[in-house]
């Protein structure tokens, strides 16, 4: 009789859990990347807040992103009970065509406040960060840019304080996990991102839809230890050619028509001009580095019917990263990732499921000591809508030799929590 009622109390929850998240399906779109910029297609997506502005050219988008996570094995030191870190994002769109009849001209400015305990240094002791979120306690206007389409949007110039992962090295099928090193190679130093973007200038060519071309000098200064995601443009106009950051990156893509699977492939070319110290104690004037990106669309699902969005599809891809870097410098000296993604595989337009493993190779330089040659990290997470914009991810992450010191294997667990309104 009570192994009865327990499976009926347990039919109901599962009941009303599915009624709930049908609802929610019903009332709103869910987007993978929670940003008002759409990094693929180079425009302002869904705004969430006061949407009736959408048409007014005015965009509007609040995060609010909780992590929970539970350093609960190896690294430098465990804990019983998980660390909590979180971060309060707020961005504002402006189209120029719909406010001021003004063709091509988008602004965008995004706010950030976080507050975070020292997961990697104090207790995992990882290299390349076990959470994509984990940074120093900061307020900043992240990003303030002005960008310019110009000859049909084949030409596009983007000038201001830019997070420059949405531009380059970007991966789709890598968006979803946690690692750091999925959204920011290890190998470019002074890649100017989160926590740490910087003000600078991104010329974009378009001459088939097949190739993007893209070219950019940024404010380097974050490679000498400089905090340029809390600063202005003063670092760029004061002698940049000290800690000029060179970012190119040249974009093939393939399979682009309807019902085929796409692909792409991405190369890039960086060039740092500063000073920066070797582990010989001396100093190496210049470095530079060379990065690669492919995804591929194994398997997508078609539509069934005029009204049901991209968004909504299932899908499933492969990804491939790689880097290499000047080894006198760079703590790592090489990495390689890989991952596989698949989109929508229960809730209509909203879950993902996400594979991924993440190496960094650490230099042999004369003067460098790593008692281990690599960190290798495996991870396994899922993200799913609960309850209107409120989404929840559970995430797994192994972490093989942390940080190259000889330290034992390390497991995290984490949950991240994301509201946008």
């Amino acid at each position: 009789m009570k192994r009865r009622v327990l499976f009926l109390k347990i039919k109901f929850l599962l009941t009303l859990y599915l009624a709930l998240n049908q609802f929610a399906l019903e009332s709103v779109s869910f987007e993978y990347e929670d940003s008002l910029w759409n990094p693929q297609t180079n425009i302002f997506g869904y705004s969430y807040l006061k949407p009736h502005l959408y048409d007014r050219g005015v965009y509007i988008l609040a995060n609010g992103i909780f992590d929970f996570n539970w350093p609960a094995k190896g690294g430098i030191k465990t804990r019983n009970f998980p660390l909590n870190q979180y971060l309060i994002d707020v961005q504002l769109g402006l189209e120029s065509e719909k406010l001021v009849c003004y063709k091509g001209g988008r602004f965008f400015c995004n706010f950030l406040y976080h507050q975070s305990d020292s997961l990697s240094s104090k207790y995992v002791g990882d290299f390349q960060g076990v959470d994509n979120l984990n940074a120093p306690n900061l307020v900043q206007l992240a990003q303030l840019w002005y960008q310019q389409k110009l000859f049909k949007q084949q030409l596009i110039f983007q000038i201001g304080k830019i997070d420059s992962y949405v531009i380059f090295n970007y991966v789709g099928y890598a968006q979803t996990l946690l690692n750091n090193s999925f959204s920011q190679n290890p190998t470019i130093l002074g890649f100017p991102t989160y926590p740490n973007s910087a003000v600078g200038v991104i010329a974009q060519y378009f001459p088939f839809k097949w190739l993007d071309l893209k070219v950019s000098i940024f404010d380097g200064a974050s490679a000498l230890g400089v905090q340029t995601g809390n600063q202005g443009a003063k670092g760029f106009f004061n002698n940049l050619g000290k800690h000029a950051l060179l970012l190119n990156e040249i974009d093939f893509k393939w399979g682009q028509l309807k019902d085929v699977c796409p692909g792409a492939i991405g190369i890039g070319i960086w060039g740092l001009t500063a000073t920066l110290p070797n582990f010989s104690e001396g100093t190496l004037k210049g470095t530079a580095g060379v990065y690669l990106m492919v995804t591929q669309t194994l398997w997508k699902e078609r539509a069934f019917s005029k009204k049901q969005s991209q968004n909504q599809l299932r899908d499933i891809g492969v990804f491939g990263q790689w880097g290499i870097c000047n080894k006198e410098v760079n703590v790592g000296r090489q990495y390689l990732g890989f991952g596989a993604t698949a989109y929508n595989l229960y809730f209509c337009g909203g879950d993902a499921l996400s594979v991924g493993m993440a190496t960094a190779l650490f230099t042999n330089a004369k003067g460098a000591s790593y008692p281990d040659n690599f960190e290798m990290s495996l991870e396994a997470t899922y993200k799913f809508p609960l309850l209107n914009e409120l989404t929840i991810q559970p995430d797994f992450q192994y972490v093989i030799h942390p940080g190259g010191a000889g330290l034992p294997n390390a497991i995290v667990v984490s949950l991240r929590l994301m509201a946008s309104i």
